[in-house]
């Protein structure tokens, strides 16, 4: 780290900031510095780690053709929206309890489509696995694979219907 970017992230940190807005500062360092180049593999699952994977991950996502619209539509914020993912992963994988949402609520309102989570998982699985050893990259694949599978059932299954899914957002933007 640069000499500035080290008192910059030293201020945030001891200047009466919270520790979000440090790991916040981090994170944008981490988004300048390796957006696309080689990680060394994260043996353990850590903060900074999380932060590595979730900024990597999202890079991908956002200039993805088929998921890349949804998110860059959706996120004004993309800062505040990494720092609440870091803290949604930091709860999921380190029991934190940083993350304070409804995920599934969040995503109620995107126009979403079944398909898309295969893409999100194809990219997801990639970035664990270049960000991690094998085995924390196989405890993010696995847990993804979960969250992903909940969503689905709770954006898309509608018991007794004769389609499996709602048309994204058809219903809501009609007011109905």
């Amino acid at each position: 780290m640069a000499r500035p970017e080290l008192d910059q992230f030293r201020r945030a940190a001891i200047g009466g900031h919270c520790a979000a807005a440090a790991l916040c500062h981090l994170a944008a360092l981490a988004r300048r510095h390796d957006l696309h180049g080689t990680m060394a593999s994260y043996a353990d699952i850590t903060e900074p780690a999380i932060m590595a994977l979730v900024n990597r991950f999202y890079a991908k996502a956002r200039r993805d053709p088929l998921i890349g619209p949804v998110f860059n539509d959706a996120v004004e914020d993309w800062d505040e929206h990494l720092e609440k993912l870091c803290a949604f992963w930091s709860s999921v994988m380190l029991t934190t309890g940083r993350y304070k949402g409804n995920p599934m609520a969040a995503h109620m309102k995107l126009p979403i489509e079944p398909h898309f989570f295969e893409r999100w998982l194809a990219l997801w699985r990639e970035t664990a696995g270049e960000v991690f050893a094998p085995a924390p990259a196989a405890a993010f694949r696995d847990k993804a694979s979960r969250i992903a599978e909940s969503l689905k059932l709770g954006l898309f299954y509608r018991p007794g219907g004769s389609h499996p899914g709602r048309l994204a957002g058809s219903n809501r933007a009609a007011g109905v």
